[in-house]
């Protein structure tokens, strides 16, 4: 049977309102679609405001982080240090797999890490170059590494509470997928969404 004729069967007055409901559907999901990615663009600026205040409250004190032992520490005998090598990297369900990648590092590090990661150059194997299966570093310049194409890392990947207190940044807020927290994932979320933001 032909199903345009079988749609014709449908009186005029229900098309219309199908036809209402499936446009106002349509409508309705742009504009989900829209706020869902304002939402995510508020929240990678919110992300960058916390961090730009941070690193202003360490300037302020004359500390600065320390990519390799993760501490705030005194802005004195700071250094820049390329690191370069061969680590291993597991992955796969229960990291049931390995490989070995080139991975190539931009850090600001304190004095005492400066002196541990230099002691380290040239080191091969997994005990002596610690974790990976080559280790390289050199002191650079910050102008060395923009010529490289290096950036350097001055902030940790998550700002440390500890630090949050200090200087009263802002809490972190984070997406659980329709689920927005304060903090961590281990809190209970503030605001449930109707859309998972991944």
């Amino acid at each position: 049977m032909n199903l345009e004729m079988r749609f014709e069967e449908i009186p005029q007055s229900d098309r219309d309102q199908i036809e209402m409901f499936s446009q106002k559907m349509w409508v309705a999901h742009k504009e989900l679609a829209a706020a869902k990615e304002s939402l995510r663009e508020f929240l990678e600026s919110y992300e960058c405001k916390r961090r730009a205040l941070f690193l202003d409250e360490l300037d302020r004190a004359g500390l600065i982080w320390c990519g390799h032992c993760q501490k705030m520490v005194s802005i004195g005998g700071f250094a820049i240090l390329k690191t370069w090598g061969r680590e291993c990297r597991v992955h796969g369900y229960g990291d049931a797999y390995y490989s070995f990648e080139e991975f190539k590092r931009c850090l600001q590090v304190c004095r005492g890490c400066r002196i541990s990661l230099l002691a380290r150059h040239a080191t091969f194997g997994k005990t002596r170059s610690g974790g990976q299966t080559s280790f390289f570093a050199k002191e650079i310049l910050p102008e060395q590494a923009c010529s490289e194409g290096l950036e350097i890392k001055k902030l940790p990947e998550i700002l440390p509470p500890e630090a949050e207190n200090k200087f009263k940044i802002p809490p972190r807020i984070i997406c659980g997928g329709r689920d927005l927290h304060v903090g961590d994932l281990r809190t209970l979320p503030f605001m449930g969404l109707p859309i998972d933001l991944r």
